[in-house]
């Protein structure tokens, strides 16, 4: 039983030993410090090899140059994004980032752990597929989002092609791609036409921008060279929990064959915060005179199943509550909560607030659907 439990920790700290047998394991662990003892082991533990070879331990001791007999492949360290993406396909986990890997060659997939203080890494995704990935070669201008936009776009690719596509697959969701923003997040887009330029450029153009809630950033843009994804089938979502927003952690990419904490793996520190579970922000907001009360109201969007265009959109969370703030100018004035997509602003409080039963054209007021998940989502601004 003890033997067991010792197997168990080491498996614990290196899944990969779950593939071999109890012998098998004690025989490697016991011959550690014998790389070639425990070659023949090897392929039950790695789905492929490419770090080992025998040549390496027979190497003679000499002056001369000394080819080995057999190629020794060391993948290098991937370039790689995780990113915190709204929820744009239906069907996906809202919470869980998405990665994007490439390197050339491929090592048949990128292994993303994460880690905290001084804990070993947790391997929590895998990109099986390298992301077709390049940079931005023209800035992406602040734009609105919710209409089409001619001004195209190049873009250089480390790998792969883009195609384009007829409208109506545009608008059911093709081509779509990720920009980091200027703002630090990242804008989902979408692009109708794809062609490539004499100097190995690819040209954009037809796009939609600040696609699944992202207008925000939109409205930053993105600047020349910033990273540009191609969001198919190749970016995988990794594994996360919603207790995990918020918090920094260092995640670390290579190949997946290899160990973490080596060279061949690039490291990040970053903080995910299930994008995917923020409320969209309401849109369509109004405020008017009801006799001696403003009535001010909204329609809310949400974050998944909202294309129909028959009566009101899902919900989308557990409840339905916002927050609704009302500004002087600058200074917020009043925050209330409500349950309904309308706030009944009462003569009482309008005088209390500023002084005068008319408020005038300094009043503004901002509304934010509450999540019972992450609390307040993106706010939408209105005024009188």
């Amino acid at each position: 039983k003890a033997l067991s439990g010792y197997l168990d920790q080491k498996r614990a700290a290196f899944p990969r030993f779950f593939f071999v047998a109890d012998a098998t394991l004690l025989e490697v662990l016991s011959q550690g410090s014998n790389p070639q003892a425990i070659q023949p082991h090897l392929q039950s533990i790695f789905a492929s090899v490419v770090r080992v070879a025998p040549a390496v331990y027979d190497s003679p001791v000499s002056t001369a140059s000394y080819a080995a007999s057999g190629d020794i492949l060391v993948y290098a360290a991937p370039l790689w994004e995780l990113m915190d993406l709204p929820l744009f396909r239906s069907g996906d986990d809202a919470a869980a980032p998405w990665l994007a890997a490439f390197s050339d060659p491929w090592p048949g997939g990128a292994a993303l752990y994460r880690s905290a203080g001084e804990g070993a890494p947790t391997l929590v995704g895998l990109a099986s597929s390298r992301a077709v990935m390049g940079r931005l070669k023209t800035a992406l201008p602040p734009a609105g989002s919710g209409r089409r936009v001619w001004r195209s776009i190049e873009v250089r690719l480390h790998f792969g092609s883009l195609s384009s596509k007829a409208e109506e697959d545009v608008f059911a969701g093709v081509n779509a791609f990720a920009v980091k923003a200027d703002n630090g997040a990242w804008e989902i887009c979408q692009f109708e036409t794809a062609t490539l330029l004499e100097n190995g450029n690819w040209c954009l153009s037809g796009l939609l921008r600040g696609q699944a809630g992202t207008e925000a950033e939109s409205l930053a843009g993105a600047s020349f060279d910033a990273r540009f994804v191609l969001l198919n089938s190749a970016v995988t979502q990794i594994a996360f929990s919603v207790n995990h927003r918020g918090l920094a952690y260092e995640w670390q990419a290579g190949p997946e064959n290899d160990l973490p904490d080596t060279e061949t793996f690039r490291l990040k520190s970053l903080t995910m915060n299930a994008r995917g579970l923020t409320p969209l922000s309401p849109v369509h907001l109004r405020a008017a005179w009801s006799g001696s009360d403003i009535r001010l109201s909204w329609i809310r969007r949400t974050r998944e199943g909202g294309d129909s265009w028959e009566g009101e959109v899902p919900l989308g969370e557990y409840d339905e509550r916002y927050r609704v703030t009302i500004y002087d100018g600058l200074t917020p004035v009043r925050t209330v909560e409500t349950t309904t997509s309308a706030y009944a602003y009462a003569a009482a409080d309008i005088l209390a607030d500023f002084g005068s039963s008319d408020p005038g054209e300094t009043i503004t007021f901002a509304v934010a659907q509450i999540s019972d998940a992450v609390g307040e989502g993106a706010e939408a601004w209105g005024s009188l």
